[in-house]
């Protein structure tokens, strides 16, 4: 292209090809290292179709704010195009002291402006080579990396690269937050993003980033009830309990911890409980089931909250229930109830937050709309204007752009419905339900090409199929990378897609590229008790155990009923030590209505003489999966399972009377 632009249209020779060649070499431009900040303006189009006159006077208002920085600092300022910003610095201490003071005055210059007119800039920061121009113009990598951090930055926000950090740490009175690895469009490699928090703010996970992920992943209809109720809920908790300061992060075991990843929240217990299906009709009761798990999603991310997991919580079903009660077992301060009915044409949500020491109604509502999407988008307007007049503008900028995204095509109550399929295949485990929720994401997805969530699950529920043999078809782990990979491509935002992705991966025995979507998915919101306890279930059978039981002793911190196989990354840790006393506990606690529960008791009951036991396991497990023998090494290595541990786990077997032939049906 540079090579067309140079030579216009002329039809060149080859010799005349190369001699274009080397005079571009030759007058290519000055390489060096510079410090590159990068900045535009988040929502600027709202704000141009909201009022022209007023954001065009905004916007030179806000150019002069960086120009005088820019130059306080010894920058250049290079380009001003559209509702961008360029600049190029010396020094990384200069770029980012002068992207704080132009955040803060920016910041000053919103007060007094309307929620809905304030301006905000995102700036991305980076330290890398780039190719001067005789003319000024700067381009390169240097330049490229610094544009996708600002893409990265929340509204008001700075975002700066692996290289910056290093010059600037400890520099400036900043604290600087590790955002992950992100890949990023044009560039190779993953880019390592850190966040800056002004005032010396210590390095701390953001609820406002993770709920902002967790808004955009979600922009599906019947979606937005849940995210309007979720935010309500949470600022309705929030405004019963005042936190003075916050406090030192610990692990599960109350260990101290600089890591957002696995520290457990330290704000108050809620648990959302399974919402009412009034509808007449029981078919619908996972309809009714998804909207709560929406809503118990979006909750996880908001203000530190400790969100009760969903397999804890919708243990308690039905009409009748004691909050005092509930809520001691849950140990929650505050239990969210609710109930849909759906007709169709129309849809009524009932949601009320109850105090439990209490018992107390501290929060209602209720939304009835007709059942077509142009309703409901107005019913999400409408839970969006109380979120607004309760707390901060980024709130109202992100209910915006789900709102956009979803006017412009994305959204179909159809489409959403299947991804309550799949929440309902996974709480009712089995092969009928596996069927109807794949079928349904695959049309989901035929309807909605870019419906990132569909794919996320779509490449899970592939995964799935490969691993028990669920409704198998040709190539599942073919399929699930390319759910995986496409629904990614479709939302990088989505903390699900990122959940595909590593599943995937995970299962194809991809463990470079399982890590880092993995790392992925739980720095899009650490407190999401089903991707860390996904993520700990993978890390353990790979025998990564350092990574995996910090993760699951987190879940299990906020499950006080966790899903059975919670339990299986302890007892694999155990079982590889030889410590079988404390193995058997965990398989015990992991005993459930699936076969292999009664492949670890049985095991470890015969590594401890248990004769009985072992016995009465084996035929348990002969009964549930016949075929045990001819696909044990096969099942195992499709978990990946270190080779010492198929091994050691069949002697276990034998000694329990169930011999397993060597490498019998191992699928390469």
């Amino acid at each position: 292209e540079i090579l067309a632009l140079k030579a216009s249209t002329a039809q060149l020779t080859g010799q005349q090809c190369r001699g274009v060649f080397i005079a571009m070499a030759a007058d290519e431009g000055e390489r060096k290292l510079a410090a590159i900040l990068a900045a535009d303006v988040a929502g600027y189009s709202r704000l141009m179709g909201d009022d022209e006159r007023a954001t065009v006077a905004s916007l030179k208002l806000a150019r002069q704010v960086f120009k005088d920085r820019i130059e306080a600092h010894a920058g250049r300022l290079i380009d001003t195009t559209g509702d961008s910003v360029l600049a190029e610095f010396k020094s990384v201490v200069e770029a980012v002291q002068c992207a704080v003071e132009v955040q803060e005055r920016l910041g000053t210059e919103n007060e007094p402006v309307p929620e809905h007119r304030k301006m905000h800039f995102r700036i991305g920061i980076n330290l890398g080579d780039i190719i001067e121009e005789d003319d000024g113009t700067i381009y390169g990598d240097g330049v490229n990396v610094a544009a996708r951090l600002e893409a990265l930055a929340e509204p008001g926000g700075i975002m700066v690269s692996e290289s910056a950090h290093m010059q600037v740490e400890g520099k400036l009175d900043i604290g600087l937050a590790d955002a992950g690895e992100h890949e990023v469009k044009n560039i190779a490699k993953p880019v390592r993003a850190w966040r800056v928090l002004p005032g010396g703010s210590a390095p701390v996970s953001s609820a406002k980033t993770n709920l902002t992920a967790k808004l955009i992943r979600r922009p599906k209809v019947v979606a937005g009830l849940a995210v309007g109720l979720a935010v309500l809920i949470g600022l309705a908790v929030w405004g019963l309990t005042i936190r003075v300061e916050a406090p030192q992060m610990v692990k599960a075991d109350g260990t101290p911890t600089d890591d957002p990843v696995l520290a457990v929240p330290t704000g108050p217990t809620i648990a959302v409980l399974p919402f009412l299906n009034l509808s007449g009709d029981p078919e619908q009761d996972y309809f009714a089931d998804g909207i709560s798990e929406d809503v118990l999603n979006q909750i996880s991310p908001a203000m530190g909250l400790q969100v009760i997991s969903r397999a804890s919580s919708f243990r308690f079903r039905g009409s009748n229930v004691d909050a005092s009660k509930v809520g001691a077992e849950l140990g929650a301060q505050f239990l969210v109830l609710g109930s849909v009915r759906r007709t169709e044409k129309t849809i009524r949500v009932m949601a009320e937050l109850v105090e439990v020491g209490t018992g107390k109604k501290v929060w209602s509502n209720a939304y009835d709309r007709a059942l077509n999407i142009a309703e409901l988008f107005e019913m999400q307007d409408d839970i969006t204007q109380s979120i607004v007049a309760a707390i901060a503008d980024e709130y109202g900028v992100i209910s915006q752009l789900t709102r956009q995204r979803a006017r412009d095509g994305e959204a179909s109550l159809g489409s959403y419905e299947c991804i309550l399929r799949a929440y309902h295949y996974f709480e009712y485990f089995n092969e009928a339900n596996h069927l109807l929720a794949r079928d349904c994401l695959e049309e989901a997805v035929q309807r909605d090409p870019q419906y990132a969530e569909a794919w996320g699950w779509l490449a899970i529920l592939y995964a799935n199929e490969h691993l028990w043999t669920f409704n198998l078809r040709d190539d599942p782990l073919g399929r699930s990378l390319h759910a995986g990979n496409t629904a990614v491509g479709a939302d990088r935002h989505s903390q699900m897609a990122w959940e595909g992705k590593a599943a995937a991966h995970y299962f194809r025995g991809e463990r470079e590229e399982f890590h880092r979507a993995a790392q992925q998915a739980i720095s899009m919101n650490p407190n999401d008790v089903s991707t860390i306890g996904n993520i700990a279930w993978y890390y353990g059978n790979l025998g990564e155990f350092d990574l995996s039981l910090p993760l699951m002793d987190k879940a299990l911190s906020l499950s006080p009923f966790p899903p059975v196989w919670y339990y299986q990354p302890h007892w694999l840790k155990y079982y590889m030590d030889g410590d079988f006393e404390v193995a058997l506990q965990f398989a015990i606690k992991a005993e459930g209505p699936f076969w292999y529960p009664y492949l670890m008791l049985a095991s470890t009951h015969a590594e401890l003489g248990n004769e009985t036991q072992a016995a009465n396991n084996i035929r348990k497990l002969l009964e549930a999966r016949p075929d045990i023998v001819d696909i044990y090494h096969a099942w195992a290595k499709s978990l990946h399972w270190p080779s010492d541990l198929i091994e050691k786990v069949a002697t276990g077997l034998g000694k329990a009377g169930l011999q397993i032939p060597d490498e019998i049906g191992i699928a390469d």
